[in-house]
C-alpha cells in the first residue's frame, strides 16, 4: 500500500510537473522575446529620428575631417538626446570601426562595435545587436543605422530594463510553480491515502477471512467500486463459512458412521486375543488388528475434534493448572511452566488446543526440556518452546493447514484442531520463530475485563 501510495503521489506530481513547465516556460520566453522585439523596434525608431534631427553638415564634416572641432559640437548635440532617447550611449563611427564621437557609456559603443563587426562590413542599412552585459550585470542593446552618402554609422545603445520585468515574471512563475507542487503533492497524498486506506482495510479483512475469522469493516454505505467490493467480499466470507460448516457437517458425520462398526472391530479384536492366547501366531495377529483399530479410533476422534464447534458454556480457569494437568500425563520430558493467568475458556477443548503443542514438542525434542511461559497484558499469551530441529521456512505456510504433516505416520490435524479451537475462543495460533535454537509456538487469548481477578 505504501508502494502504491508514493507511486500515486510520484506519477500526480509529475503530471503536474509537466503542465507547470509546459505552461510556464513558453509563456516566460514569449513574453521575454515579445519585449524584446519591441525594444529593437524602438530603438530603431529612436536612431531614425536621431538621424534626423542632427544637421547634415556636421556629418559631412566630420566624414571629411574626423578630428575637426565640429566632433565637440556633435558630442554635445548627443548628449541632449541621451535623456531624451532613453538611452545610455550614443555614439558615431566609421565604416572601419574607428569611433569618432561617443557621448554616455563608451564601453558599450565599443562592445556594440564587437558585436556587429560583420554589419560593419556588410550592406544592410540598420540593424540591432545580441543583448549584452556590463561587469554589473546589467544588460543593454544597440541599434547601429549607416548614413546615406556617408562613411558613417550612427548607434545607440539602451538599457533593456524589460529583463528586470521577466525576471521578476520568472520569479513569480517559480514561486507560483513551487507552490503549486507542494500543494499538489499534499493533495495527492491526502487523495491516496483517502483511496487505499479503505483498500488497506479491504486487503486487512481479507486476510482475516483467509484466516477464518474475518471481522466486518464498515463500509455498507459505499456505492463505489470499492464498496461493491467490500459486498462482494462479504458474500465470499458468508459462502466461505457455509462451504466450512458443511464440510465440518460431513466430516463428523462419516465419522459418527465409522465409529460403531470400528468399535466393533475392537470388541471382536478383543474377544479375539483371549480365544487365541495359546496360539502365538493368532494373537499376533489380534493385536495387530487391536492396535490399528484404536489408531483408527484416534483419527476419527481427531476428525470430530476438528469437525466439532466449542459449546457455548465457558468457564473462567486457572491456565497454569490446565497445562500442570496435561503435563503429568507425559512423563518423558521435564517440562517447565512459569507464569500464570486466568481465561474464560472451555476447559475440555482448550486443554486438547495445548496437549496438541506439548505432544508435538516432545516428539521433536527428544529428552530435551520444553519451557511453557504464560503472561497477560491486552491478551493472555502462552509460550511453548522445545529445543528440537527447526522447522523449514517453505513450511510456515502449511503448518497449521489440516491434514498437513511432517510426520510419516500423522494425519495434520494436531495443529489445525489447535487452531481451530483456539481461534473459536476469539484468540490466535503463530509460530514466531524456528531456528537452531529451537521452537515457538504462541497462543493468545482474549481477556475478559470483568473477570480478571
Amino acid at each position: 500500500m505504501q508502494k502504491l501510495s508514493w507511486k500515486i503521489v510520484f506519477i500526480s506530481s509529475l503530471l503536474i510537473l509537466t503542465v507547470i513547465l509546459g505552461l510556464f516556460i513558453p509563456t516566460y520566453w514569449q513574453t521575454r522575446s515579445n519585449m524584446e522585439n519591441q525594444l529593437s523596434l524602438y530603438m530603431k525608431q529612436n536612431i531614425k529620428l536621431l538621424e534626423q534631427n542632427i544637421d547634415d553638415s556636421i556629418f559631412n564634416i566630420l566624414n571629411k575631417f574626423p578630428k575637426s572641432s565640429y566632433k565637440d559640437t556633435l558630442e554635445l548635440e548627443f548628449q541632449n538626446h541621451l535623456s531624451l532617447l532613453s538611452a545610455n550611449a550614443i555614439f558615431l563611427i566609421k565604416n572601419n570601426g574607428t569611433i569618432i564621437s561617443v557621448s554616455g557609456k563608451s564601453i558599450n559603443a565599443v562592445k556594440s562595435i564587437m558585436l556587429l563587426e560583420d554589419f560593419i562590413n556588410s550592406s544592410e542599412k540598420i540593424i540591432n545587436s545580441p543583448l549584452f552585459n556590463d561587469s554589473e550585470g546589467n544588460y543593454y542593446l544597440s541599434t547601429l543605422l549607416k548614413l546615406d552618402n556617408y562613411d558613417l554609422i550612427l548607434g545607440i545603445s539602451a538599457n533593456a530594463e524589460f529583463l528586470s520585468h521577466t525576471a521578476k515574471l520568472r520569479n513569480n512563475m517559480i514561486v507560483f510553480g513551487i507552490s503549486v507542487m507542494i500543494f499538489s503533492i499534499l493533495l495527492s497524498i491526502v487523495l491516496s491515502k483517502t483511496i487505499l486506506h479503505p483498500l488497506e482495510k479491504l486487503t486487512q479483512y481479507a486476510t482475516e477471512i483467509g484466516k477464518g475469522r474475518g471481522q466486518k469493516i464498515k463500509m455498507d454505505s459505499r456505492n463505489d467500486e470499492i464498496g461493491f467490493l467490500y459486498k462482494t467480499m462479504v458474500k465470499m466470507e458468508a459462502s466461505i463459512k457455509q462451504r466450512s460448516k458443511e464440510n465440518k457437517q460431513l466430516v463428523a458425520s462419516v465419522s459418527h458412521e465409522i465409529r460403531n462398526p470400528l468399535a466393533g472391530i475392537k470388541i471382536n479384536s478383543e474377544l479375539l486375543m483371549e480365544e487365541s492366547e495359546n496360539n502365538p501366531e493368532l494373537l499376533g495377529y489380534s493385536k495387530a488388528i487391536f492396535k490399528e483399530a484404536n489408531h483408527l479410533s484416534e483419527i476419527v476422534d481427531n476428525f470430530l475434534n476438528y469437525a466439532k464447534p466449542i459449546e457455548a458454556n465457558l468457564e473462567l480457569v486457572d491456565i497454569r493448572e490446565i497445562l500442570n494437568e496435561i503435563c503429568n500425563n507425559f512423563k518423558s520430558n521435564k517440562i517447565n511452566i512459569h507464569g500464570n493467568a486466568k481465561a474464560k475458556v472451555h476447559p475440555g477443548k482448550i486443554q486438547h488446543a495445548f496437549a496438541n503443542l506439548i505432544r508435538n514438542a516432545i516428539e521433536v525434542s527428544s529428552d530435551k526440556p520444553i519451557d511453557i511461559e504464560i503472561s497477560q497484558t491486552d491478551k493472555i499469551f502462552v509460550k511453548f518452546q522445545n529445543y528440537g530441529p527447526k522447522i523449514s521456512v517453505d513450511l510456515y505456510p502449511q503448518i497449521f493447514e489440516a491434514f498437513f504433516s511432517t510426520k510419516e505416520s500423522g494425519v495434520g490435524l494436531g495443529l489445525a484442531i489447535s487452531k481451530s479451537i483456539v481461534e473459536q475462543h476469539g484468540g490466535n495460533i503463530i509460530l514466531v520463530k524456528s531456528d537452531d535454537k529451537g521452537t515457538i509456538f504462541e497462543i493468545s487469548l482474549p481477556v475478559i475485563n470483568n473477570e480478571m481477578k
